[in-house]
C-alpha cells in the first residue's frame, strides 16, 4: 500500500504546476524595496476595461487607467494594462483607484503589489490623508510608500 501511495504522489508531482515570483515578489519585499525595483509606480483610477473570454491563459482583461499621480516612471494621462493569468490575478474594479507597481511592461500579476485606495482617492493629498487613518486597511502600506518617496516627514 505504501508503494502505491508513493507512486501516486510521484505521478501527481510531475503534473503539478508551480508559480514563482521572480524579482518582483511583493510577498518577500518591503514596499520600498518593491518600489525601487519597479520601473513605474503611480496612483491611478480604472476608467474602462474589456474582457476577452477567448484568451485562455493571460491577457484576458485589458484595463485603462487614468494616472493621477506618478511617484516614478509613468507620466502619461492614460495607461493601458493587461492582466496575467486570470485565476491568479487579484483583480481590479471599474471606478476604483489603486497604487500600481509595474516592471518594464504593462502587465498586472499576482507577484506585483497593487494597493487599493478607493474610488475617491485621486491625488497625493488624498493619499497623505489616508496614511493617517487607522480605519483604512492599506493605510500602513500607503504610509511606507509616501515615506519612501519623501512625501511624508
Amino acid at each position: 500500500m505504501n508503494k502505491v501511495i508513493a507512486f501516486f504522489l510521484v505521478c501527481v508531482s510531475f503534473h503539478a504546476e508551480a508559480w514563482e515570483c521572480s524579482n518582483e515578489n511583493r510577498y518577500k519585499q518591503s514596499i520600498g524595496a518593491h518600489a525601487d525595483q519597479a520601473t513605474d509606480v503611480f496612483l491611478g483610477q480604472v476608467v474602462s476595461g474589456t474582457y476577452d473570454p477567448n484568451e485562455k491563459y493571460g491577457n484576458e482583461t485589458e484595463i485603462t487607467v487614468a494616472v493621477n499621480h506618478s511617484f516614478k516612471g509613468e507620466n502619461g494621462k492614460l495607461v493601458t494594462l493587461v492582466t496575467g493569468f486570470e485565476s491568479l490575478f487579484q483583480g481590479v474594479t471599474l471606478g476604483e483607484s489603486y497604487v500600481f507597481f509595474l516592471f518594464s511592461d504593462r502587465e498586472l500579476t499576482f507577484c506585483r503589489e497593487l494597493i487599493p485606495v478607493g474610488p475617491s482617492t485621486r491625488s497625493l493629498e488624498d493619499l497623505k490623508e489616508m496614511s493617517n487613518r487607522v480605519d483604512v486597511h492599506s493605510g500602513s502600506k500607503i504610509k511606507h510608500l509616501l515615506h519612501h518617496f519623501g512625501n511624508l516627514p
